[in-house]
């Protein structure tokens, strides 16, 4: 991502804080793409965001252009699901490997279901001794809308 965001045609400016803030647009790609996996089904591609990501790669390779189109389709309205579609649909050029995300597995999915279920009962301090029983598993948990995910730690 680092690369991306510079035209191949000029010099890389690089920098710690430039290579963190490429990490941590990675990062946030990698938990939209793992959450997506979670919640939603197969979904199909939004044309207009494909044909937008497609002029910017045709127009003199603008990475960083593409990358705007999909930071643009990630806050979207449109739904989980085709915005999933498309972005991985976008990737098989990006070459970011979104599509090997695994989601989490079975056991991982109970565990954040037992939590939850914790948490509504205001088993405060037995949730806390499960969410850090999830952390020692390589996952965290997120909460928005009260609504949790596990997130795979980095």
């Amino acid at each position: 991502i680092l690369c991306m965001q510079t035209s191949y045609r000029k010099p890389l400016n690089f920098t710690w804080e430039s290579l963190e803030s490429a990490f941590t647009s990675y990062k946030k790609l990698y938990h939209f793409v793992e959450y997506a996996v979670q919640t939603s089904s197969q979904g199909s591609l939004l044309p207009s965001f494909k044909q937008s990501f497609i002029e910017a790669i045709t127009d003199d390779l603008n990475m960083a252009k593409a990358l705007a189109v999909v930071w643009e389709l990630i806050s979207s309205p449109e739904s989980v699901e085709e915005k999933l579609a498309t972005l991985l649909n976008m990737d098989t050029i990006l070459g970011l490997q979104l599509g090997s995300i695994v989601p989490p597995s079975k056991e991982m999915t109970s565990l954040l279901h037992s939590y939850t279920t914790l948490r509504e009962q205001k088993e405060y301090e037995n949730a806390d001794m499960l969410r850090t029983e999830i952390q020692t598993k390589g996952y965290t948990i997120e909460s928005r809308d009260s609504i949790s995910f596990l997130q795979t730690k980095f």
